[in-house]
């Protein structure tokens, strides 16, 4: 398996669920933007850099980092910020965008008899 480097940016419990798969797999994780407490925690216990927003990216990306993965994160991403990573970004949503944006929309998609309901990646 090859490894890779990546910046993990969200505000919920499944980004350290999410990480620390990564970590038991040998990736690297360079840093970790969030504001929730429980989290910084989980990052600062791993020595992982944190940051407070996505656009303090701008000048404290990990130059060579080869992916970002925007986790149940609930903030937009500057364009630019997009951009930064090596081989690309990632946001993990739980449903199709831009038609289930929010929370919850796995139950919003049974609430509202879907069909078909997909989880999505740029």
């Amino acid at each position: 398996m090859t490894r890779f480097s990546c910046v993990l940016v969200g505000d919920d419990s499944l980004l350290a669920g999410c990480g620390g798969q990564l970590i038991e797999r040998g990736h690297t994780i360079r840093a970790v933007v969030t504001q929730d407490p429980q989290l910084r925690g989980w990052a600062a216990d791993h020595g992982i850099a944190l940051l407070d927003t996505p656009a303090a990216l701008r000048a404290a990306w990990p130059e060579g980092t080869d992916w970002f993965f925007s986790i149940a994160n609930l903030t937009m991403i500057p364009a630019d910020i997009l951009t930064l990573p090596a081989r690309g970004a990632i946001n993990f949503h739980d449903g199709p965008l831009p038609g289930m944006a929010g929370l919850n929309t796995p139950v919003w998609a049974l609430i509202e008899g879907a069909k078909a309901h997909a989880v999505t990646g740029t």
